[in-house]
């Protein structure tokens, strides 16, 4: 919900948001497998975006010249430039 709400305040906007409980991703993701490959995926990467936190760091975009920026920040640019 956090990030739907730095959209809603960069545009002013309502953006919906849908919760898929863990085990019906976890039974999508076997069922999808074969059949639809490239929802299986975006089922597992939920998952296991819900069920870890993050570790990355910036230091591979600043390396590459790229300043990382916040959602609510690349929101209000987008509202900006709509």
């Amino acid at each position: 919900m956090r990030r739907s709400g730095s959209s809603r305040a960069a545009t002013g906007r309502r953006i919906r948001t849908h919760r898929v409980p863990r085990a019906a991703l976890r039974a999508g993701l076997r069922v999808l497998r074969r059949r639809r490959p490239e929802i299986a995926s975006v089922m597992g990467l939920s998952l296991l975006a819900d069920e870890r936190d993050a570790t990355w760091t910036d230091e591979p975009l600043r390396a590459l010249g790229i300043e990382p920026r916040s959602v609510t920040a690349y929101a209000a640019q987008v509202a900006r430039d709509a």
